[in-house]
């Protein structure tokens, strides 16, 4: 199954990225979707495709934690909570990825000691995966990026929500599909 999501939307918001002098994070991350981006439709735009596939959460959650830890922050405390099941997703792979390593890298980056709790729970039509530190985060991410992680996840059927500075801390949750 593939969607396709038009750049003229997404294109506004790579370029308020670019000109707002991004964490090197965030480039990265305009960088790896302008590179995706470049097909054109029936009537001249260009689109940004996904390639919907199931894709197995807890395997890809273990993998992008040990490469933050090896490449960025190897004090970072981590507490990953998942349950014992697999749970699969219907999402794109490649940008699901992305998401959710531009938050990773985010918080090591925000935080010197802190543990991130990372929760996985399985709905009845839906995977949660709950991302909290318990400490406010001072750098709050630009609505953009906020923006394109919500737009990147709406396309897949999924959703983010963002809860950056107040008194409980920061806290992501991302509502993904699951797989069939």
């Amino acid at each position: 199954m593939r969607n396709r999501f038009y750049s003229r939307d997404l294109g506004v918001i790579l370029n308020d990225l670019k000109q707002a002098a991004p964490l090197p994070y965030e480039a990265v991350l305009v960088s790896n979707i302008e590179k995706r981006m470049g097909s054109e439709d029936t009537a001249g735009k260009l689109v940004l495709r996904y390639d919907s596939q199931p894709v197995p959460v807890k395997p890809l959650l273990e993998e992008l934690l040990v490469s933050l830890l090896l490449q960025q922050e190897p004090g970072l405390p981590i507490q990953l909570h998942v349950p014992p099941e697999s749970i699969s997703v219907q999402a794109d792979p490649f940008f699901l990825k992305e998401v959710l390593m531009l938050i990773f890298h985010y918080l090591a980056d925000q935080l010197r000691g802190e543990p991130v709790r990372i929760y996985l729970t399985r709905g009845e039509e839906n995977c949660i995966v709950e991302i909290e530190v318990p400490v406010v985060v001072t750098t709050k991410l630009s609505d953009s990026v906020i923006t394109l992680c919500r737009r990147l996840l709406q396309d897949m059927n999924s959703e983010l929500v963002y809860t950056g500075g107040g008194d409980a801390g920061t806290y992501f949750s991302l509502k993904l599909l699951l797989s069939a």
